[in-house]
């Protein structure tokens, strides 16, 4: 019997169909079902690895259709789809494959966040898992391929600019740059900001490491939005589906003192410029200019630069 496999979510739908006998679809592996091969009929099948057969019936049993052929996979929009064609007999004068014909429609996201937590310098898992405090030097994700096929080499996790917003609103500051020491820690590739990630296949994990200063944050569980991103997206919007919203518990950092608006001014204030900045951030001019940025978030609100708000913009410089 001839099986196609697939992996992740595809819309099935029966768009012909050309032949006196019944057809069906028959779906095994990660996920079984039986669909009607009756024109008009659509349904979702989902799994991590899945195979594809089509059946017709004699009168007597259900039987294998003797040709059963996949086309050309065309990809759009980060989409792929996809037209089986079919032949239950071969009769003289009639050898065309159209006695059941199906598309194939990948749907859903490539990828979705399992798991989240902080780590310290070494990669140690912080008690509780929460980002809080100077302890916090990563946000180590995990992510499960929940694509069609494994991710290519040029595949990249990011935190989004709305995400690292969130963050930040919680005393969080998602770094902009890496220090060398930090790659060599991780045994990362950092695309910008991004995280490369390996070529995980459908349905296994890996974890990417972002270097986070925490040593403002203050509890709540921000809603972050991560993305995934290839070499073809540069230049263009990321399509929705390859973006995912997922909670991140933080932890206060532990200060007597509460974190009040002028601390929350200060980490936005220090995301706008590394956004600007970039790596020139660690220049002397970008490091007189981070500073007078934390002199004017301190003093919107109170009119006094607190010593802590400085050594806050001297730790990130020294990243």
């Amino acid at each position: 019997m001839a099986r196609l496999t697939y992996r992740g979510s595809w819309r099935i739908s029966v768009v012909h169909k050309m032949s006196d006998w019944p057809q069906r679809i028959v779906i095994s592996g990660s996920i079984n079902g039986v669909i009607p091969g009756q024109v008009g009929v659509s349904v979702l099948v989902a799994g991590d690895c899945w195979q594809l057969a089509v059946e017709h019936h004699r009168g007597d049993e259900w039987r294998a259709n003797r040709h059963v052929a996949p086309g050309l996979l065309k990809h759009k929009g980060g989409r792929a789809a996809q037209v089986i064609t079919s032949k239950d007999q071969y009769w003289p004068g009639d050898s065309a494959p159209n006695d059941l014909v199906l598309r194939m429609d990948n749907v859903g996201a490539p990828f979705e966040v399992v798991g989240q937590h902080a780590v310290d310098a070494r990669l140690r898992p912080l008690p509780g898992g929460a980002l809080a405090g100077r302890a916090a030097e990563h946000l180590a994700v995990e992510v499960r391929n929940t694509g069609y096929q494994a991710f290519d080499f040029d595949t990249v996790l990011d935190i989004s600019d709305a995400g690292r917003g969130a963050l930040a609103e919680h005393g969080v500051l998602v770094q902009e740059g890496w220090s060398s020491t930090a790659l060599r820690a991780t045994g990362q590739e950092a695309f910008g900001r991004a995280v490369a990630l390996p070529p995980v296949e459908v349905g296994e994990r890996a974890t990417a490491y972002f270097p986070i200063d925490a040593s403002l944050s203050r509890a709540g569980t921000p809603e972050v939005e991560f993305v995934l991103l290839t070499g073809g997206d540069e230049g263009g919007p990321t399509p929705a589906r390859r973006r995912g919203v997922h909670p991140v518990p933080v932890g206060d950092a532990g200060s007597n003192r509460p974190v009040t608006p002028p601390d929350l001014e200060l980490v936005r204030g220090l995301e706008m410029l590394r956004t600007r900045a970039g790596r020139d951030a660690a220049t002397p001019d970008g490091r007189a200019r981070l500073l007078d940025v934390a002199a004017k978030a301190a003093t919107r609100e109170d009119k006094q630069v607190r010593p802590t708000h400085v050594e806050g913009v001297e730790r990130g410089l020294a990243r």
